[in-house]
C-alpha cells in the first residue's frame, strides 16, 4: 500500500497539477528545439520544419499550462494555497504559447507566391495579437522579476517573460501591417473570423511516467538501501580494483588494435593488388553478372575505378542525366518553342491581314470619300520583319531536324540515321545572319548508346583474358583452359582466397565482443573483500593469475592474424600468377586508355548534342521575345486603325445627315414657292375687272333678255384686247408697289435669297 501524506504540497491534487505543469515544461523544451531548428520567428530564410508543425507543438505547451491553471483555479485547497502571482504567471503562459501557435499556424497559412491563404493568416495575426494583450493583463500582477523565464524566438530560453511578449506583440503588429497592406491593394481577399477556422491541432511530445512504475521503482532502491553498508568497499581495495581495471582495459584495446591494424593491413593489400576488382574484369566470369544476366554492381564499380578520377566525375554526372531521356526532352522543348514562335508569326499575319480586309471593305463602301492611307502602305514594314522572322525560322526548322537525324543516329534508334553533316548554328536574332552548313566528314553512329546502358563503363571496356596456355616456373598454374585438364582456375582460387580473407574479418567482430564479455564477467571484488588485502598479499601476483582468463581470447587472435598472414603469401604467388597470365600490364597499356578516350567522346559528344539544343532553345526564346513584341505592335496598330476606322465612318455618316437634312429643306422652300404662286394665280382669277354698265336701249317686244357681259365692249374704233395668256402673272395687289419702269433697278431680292427646296407639287385646290 503506498504511504499517505499531509499537507497541500503533497496531496493528490497537487501532485496531478504539477505534473501538468511539468509536462508543460517538457514540451516547451521541445518547442524552444523546433523553433530553434526551424527558424519559425526569423525573418531570413524559410524554416526547415513546417511551421504547422511549430503550431501544433506550441499548441500542446498551452493546453499543458491551461490544464495546470485549470487544477489550480478549480480546487479550492490549492488556489488557496498558492499566491495571485504565481497562478496568473501560469495563465500567462498558456496563453502565450497560444499566440505563439496562432503565429506559426499564420505563417502556414499564407502561400508567399500567390498569396492564398492570406485572409486566414490576417485572422490568426489578429487573434495573436488578442492573447498578447491579454498576456500583458496577466503579467500586470507578476513581477518582472518573478517572471524571469520565458519562450524567446529562436530557442533561448531564458528572456524574460514581460520582454517575450513585447517582442512577440511587435512582431506580430508589423507583421499584421504588412499582410494587410498586401490584402487591401493586392489580393483583396476575405478575412474570415477566427471562430470558423480550423482549430490546430495540439502535437504531444511527452508522457508521464506511469505511477506504479515510479512507486516500484521506490520499492527497489528501498530493498537496495538495506544492502547500502554492505557493499563498501575500503579505500586500497578501490585502489587495487581501479589497477586492475586498468589492466584489463589495456590488454583489450591492444588486442583489439591488433585485429584492427590486421584488417587494415589485409585491406590495404587487396586494394594494392587491385582484387576482386580485377577478377570482376575477367571475361566470362561468373561473379561479373548476376542470374538475370544482368551486370552486378560490384563489376560496374570495379570498370569504373580504372578511369581517371575526373571522367569517373564526368561519367556520373551523365549517367544521372539519363542522355536518352534528357536529349529526348530537349528536343521536345525545342519543338515547343518552335511552335509557339510560329503561332506567334501566323496570329501577327492574320491581325494585318484582317485590318487591311476591312479597310478595303470600308474603302469600297464610301469611294473617294475613304480619305484614309491604305493599310498596306502602313503595314510593310511589319510584314517585313515577319517574312524576315519566317525565314529565320525556316533555316532553324531544317537545323532542328538535321539535329534530331543526328542525336537520333548517335543514340542508335531506328528511325535515325547517321548525319552527315553538323547542323548549322541558329540563326542570330539581331543580325539575321545564317552561317553556312558545314560539311564534315560522315561521323560514326551510336556512340551515346553506351551513355543509355547501365555499368556503362564495364560495357565499353574490353575485358581480361587469357593468353595461351602459360605454365609458372614455381607453381603449375593454368589459365581458363586449365579447368579441361582438371586443374582449378588462376581466378576460382582467388576468390576462394578472398573468401577466406573475408571470412576470417567477420570472424573478428565476435572475438572482439567475447573480449569485452570476458571484461564484463571479470569480478575481482569478492577476493578484494575477503580478506586477501593484507600486507603479505602479493597484489601484481593475483592481477597475473587473474589476467590469465583473457589467454585464450589473445591466442585466437594471434591465430587469426597468423592466419591471414599465410592466406596474402598464398594471394600473392595467386596474384603474380594471374597478372602474368592474364597479361594485366598490357591490358592496362591498350585497353584501359581506348575505353577511356572512347568514353570521353563520348561524354563529349553528349555535350555537344546537349549545347546545341541549348543554343536552339536560346535562339527560340529570343526570336519568341522578338515575334511576341511584333505581335504588340501589330495589335497595337489593329486597334489604333480602328478607332480611326470608328471615328471616320462617324464623320461620313453626319455629312450624309447633314446633306440630307439641306435637301428636304431645299424642297420645303420650293413647294412653299409653288404653294404662293398658285394661290396668287387664284385671287387673279376670282377678282373680274369692273366695268360701267352700257346704256340699255328699248328693245322690242318678245326679244330676248340682254344679261351684262364679262368684258364690256370696247370704244369704237380701239383695238379688241388680247385674250388673258394661261399662267400670266396676277395684277398686283392692292397696296403692292407699282411695277418698276423700264430701264429702272429691280427691286430689293426677296426675303428667301435661296430656292425653296424641291418638293413634289400638289393642287392647292385639292388641298
Amino acid at each position: 500500500k503506498a504511504p499517505t501524506f499531509s499537507g497541500v504540497d503533497v496531496s493528490s491534487e497537487c501532485a496531478a497539477m504539477l505534473e501538468k505543469l511539468m509536462l508543460a515544461q517538457a514540451q516547451e523544451c521541445f518547442y524552444e528545439k523546433v523553433v530553434g531548428s526551424s527558424g519559425v520567428a526569423s525573418d531570413a530564410a524559410p524554416p526547415a520544419i513546417n511551421p504547422k508543425i511549430v503550431a501544433r507543438v506550441a499548441m500542446q505547451v498551452s493546453t499543458y499550462y491551461s490544464d495546470a491553471h485549470k487544477l489550480i483555479t478549480t480546487s479550492a485547497k490549492l488556489s488557496a494555497h498558492f499566491d495571485k502571482a504565481w497562478v496568473m504567471h501560469i495563465q500567462a503562459k498558456a496563453t502565450m504559447f497560444a499566440a505563439y501557435a496562432e503565429r506559426a499556424a499564420a505563417v502556414a497559412a499564407k502561400d508567399e507566391e500567390s498569396g492564398d491563404g492570406i485572409g486566414e493568416e490576417l485572422s490568426r495575426l489578429k487573434a495573436a495579437l488578442d492573447m498578447c494583450a491579454d498576456v500583458k493583463r496577466f503579467l500586470g500582477f507578476v513581477p518582472e522579476s518573478h517572471a524571469a523565464s520565458g519562450a524567446a524566438d529562436g530557442g533561448a530560453g531564458h528572456t524574460g517573460m514581460h520582454a517575450c511578449n513585447r517582442e512577440l506583440e511587435a512582431s506580430l503588429r508589423t507583421t499584421y501591417a504588412k499582410s494587410s497592406r498586401e490584402n487591401d491593394t493586392v489580393y483583396l481577399a476575405r478575412v474570415p473570423a477566427h471562430d470558423t477556422l480550423p482549430a490546430i491541432s495540439p502535437a504531444n511530445m511527452v508522457n508521464p511516467t506511469p505511477h506504479e512504475a515510479l512507486y516500484n521503482k521506490y520499492l527497489k532502491a528501498v530493498e537496495e538501501a538495506k544492502e547500502l553498508f554492505t557493499r563498501l568497499v575500503t579505500d586500497a581495495g578501490a585502489k587495487s580494483l581501479s589497477r586492475y581495471t586498468e589492466l584489463v582495459d589495456s590488454l583489450i584495446r591492444e588486442e583489439v588494435d591488433k585485429l584492427s591494424s590486421a584488417s587494415e593491413a589485409a585491406k590495404t593489400q587487396l586494394q594494392a593488388w587491385r582484387m576482386p576488382d580485377l577478377l570482376l574484369l575477367v571475361d566470362g566470369f561468373q561473379g561479373s553478372k548476376d542470374a538475370m544476366g544482368m551486370v552486378t554492381d560490384a563489376a560496374a564499380n570495379a570498370a569504373m575505378q580504372t578511369l581517371a578520377p575526373a571522367l569517373q566525375d564526368e561519367m556520373m554526372r551523365v549517367v544521372s542525366l539519363q542522355p536518352a531521356a534528357a536529349l529526348t526532352e530537349l528536343a521536345e522543348q525545342l519543338e515547343s518553342l518552335r511552335t509557339v514562335c510560329q503561332r506567334e508569326l501566323v496570329d501577327t499575319t492574320r491581325t494585318l491581314d484582317e485590318e487591311a480586309k476591312e479597310d478595303a471593305h470600308y474603302r469600297s463602301v464610301y469611294g473617294e470619300r475613304w480619305n484614309r492611307t491604305a493599310s498596306d502602305a502602313l503595314t510593310t514594314a511589319i510584314r517585313a520583319q515577319v517574312a524576315d522572322y519566317e525565314t529565320r525560322l525556316a533555316q532553324a526548322a531544317n537545323s532542328d531536324q538535321a539535329l534530331n537525324r543526328r542525336m537520333n543516329s548517335e543514340l542508335g534508334r531506328d528511325g535515325g540515321a547517321a548525319s552527315q553533316q553538323q547542323p548549322p548554328p541558329p540563326a542570330d536574332l539581331l543580325s539575321g545572319a545564317v552561317e553556312s552548313i558545314a560539311s564534315p566528314p560522315p561521323q560514326p553512329s551510336g556512340r551515346l548508346v553506351p551513355l543509355c546502358q547501365p555499368a556503362t563503363a564495364y560495357h565499353m571496356l574490353h575485358k581480361l583474358r587469357p593468353s595461351l596456355i602459360h605454365a609458372s616456373s614455381t607453381s603449375s598454374v593454368m589459365d581458363a583452359s586449365a579447368e579441361a585438364m582438371g586443374v582449378q582456375s588462376i581466378p576460382d582460387r582467388l576468390i576462394a582466397l578472398l573468401m577466406k580473407l573475408d571470412e576470417l574479418a567477420r570472424l573478428r567482430v565476435p572475438l572482439e565482443d567475447s573480449l569485452r564479455a570476458q571484461k564484463n564477467r571479470d569480478n575481482i571484488l569478492p577476493r578484494l573483500m575477503a580478506g586477501e588485502m593484507g600486507e603479505g598479499t602479493d597484489v601484481d601476483a593475483m592481477f597475473a593469475e587473474e589476467l590469465k582468463k583473457y589467454d585464450p581470447l589473445k591466442g585466437k587472435v594471434q591465430a587469426s592474424i597468423d592466419e591471414q598472414h599465410r592466406l596474402l603469401a598464398e594471394a600473392a604467388k595467386l596474384v603474380s600468377d594471374f597478372e602474368e597470365a592474364y597479361e594485366v600490364k598490357q591490358w592496362q597499356v591498350n585497353a584501359v586508355p581506348r575505353a577511356s578516350a572512347d568514353l570521353t567522346n563520348a561524354v563529349q559528344l553528349f555535350r555537344e548534342v546537349q549545347g546545341s539544343f541549348g543554343e536552339g532553345i536560346r535562339f527560340y526564346a529570343s526570336l519568341q521575345e522578338a515575334a511576341g513584341s511584333l505581335r504588340g505592335q501589330a495589335d497595337s496598330f489593329a486597334e489604333a486603325r480602328r478607332l480611326q476606322k470608328e471615328e471616320l465612318v462617324r464623320r461620313l455618316e453626319e455629312e450624309e445627315a447633314g446633306q440630307k437634312e439641306a435637301q428636304r429643306l431645299q424642297r420645303e422652300l420650293e413647294r412653299a414657292e409653288a404653294a404662293r404662286a398658285l394661290e396668287g394665280l387664284s385671287l387673279q382669277q376670282q377678282q373680274p375687272q369692273a366695268y360701267p354698265p352700257p346704256p340699255q336701249a328699248q328693245q322690242p317686244y318678245g326679244a330676248p333678255p340682254q344679261y351684262p357681259q364679262a368684258y364690256p365692249p370696247p370704244q369704237y374704233g380701239a383695238p379688241p384686247p388680247p385674250p388673258p395668256t394661261y399662267g400670266a402673272p396676277p395684277p398686283p395687289a392692292y397696296g403692292a408697289p407699282p411695277p418698276p419702269a423700264y430701264g429702272a433697278p429691280p427691286p430689293p431680292p426677296p426675303q428667301y435669297a435661296s430656292p425653296p427646296p424641291q418638293q413634289e407639287f400638289q393642287n392647292p385646290a385639292a388641298r
